[in-house]
């Protein structure tokens, strides 16, 4: 059986903001109908990652192939691979700010972030999540954290993108709604041959429905393997979260 397509692979990456570095040499894949999730505590490189794979931060060096999208460090007079380029191949990135339009409903927003004509693609993703399917005509503004959440999600999924790039999708939420959220990301994954590329503070929720995981510290992985080996070892998880190798 061959093995599934790589959608994200990242090696040796070197990125950050200006001259500032803030990621050092890291090396990630995500394939194809798998999540991985990219752990680690405030100020590790994770944000930072997810934007320098959506084109909204130039590589300072190593290389990033993403579905038919190639990133190198940028030449000096080039304007280099834009983020529009890397959405249109297929990538949707929800940002932690899960950046919405209070004054527009769910529906305006899912419409809008549909491809032209695919009207199917709303009825399907609300099919999928029928408690947003309940607020989806609700201004976003007027809806909860757990349903803001429910309909970031839902404007990337109605694109039908091949990789999927969820920053703390657990940030302002209660525990009890993370619990809700991330077994569907899950599923998502797995029913359409998704990659789900996951940065989260929820380490133990995170773990639950990843396949594999890394751990970011000061910008370097100082931990990686199964999600399921690492959910049963929390000593290893904490003692990454200090720096410490294993």
């Amino acid at each position: 059986m061959s093995r599934p397509e790589v959608l994200l692979d990242i090696r040796g990456l070197h990125a950050g903001y200006g001259e500032v570095e803030i990621v050092h040499g890291l090396d990630l894949r995500v394939h194809a109908g798998e999540v991985v999730a990219l752990l680690g505590p405030n100020g590790a490189g994770k944000t930072t990652t997810l934007r320098t794979v959506s084109a909204l931060l130039p590589l300072l060096a190593g290389e990033v192939d993403v579905l038919s999208v190639s990133l190198r460090p940028r030449v000096r007079g080039t304007r280099g691979v834009g983020p529009t380029v890397v959405a249109r191949a297929g990538v949707a990135h929800v940002p932690e700010d899960r950046g919405l339009f209070f004054g527009l409903t769910g529906r305006e927003h899912l419409r809008l972030a549909a491809r032209r004509g695919d009207h199917a693609a709303v009825d399907e993703v609300l099919a999928a999540m029928p408690h947003l399917a309940a607020v989806v005509d609700r201004k976003a503004g007027l809806m909860s954290g757990g349903e803001q959440q429910m309909l970031a999600i839902a404007r990337a999924l109605v694109a039908r993108p091949r990789l999927v790039m969820l920053d703390e999708l657990s940030l302002g939420l209660a525990p009890i709604v993370v619990q809700q959220l991330l077994p569907l990301v899950r599923g998502l994954a797995r029913e359409h041959d998704l990659g789900v590329l996951l940065v989260e503070q929820y380490v133990t929720a995170a773990l639950a429905v990843a396949d594999r995981a890394h751990v970011l510290f000061n910008g370097r992985v100082v931990l990686t393997g199964e999600a399921a080996a690492l959910l049963g070892d929390q000593d290893r998880i904490a003692r990454s979260y200090l720096g410490l190798a294993e």
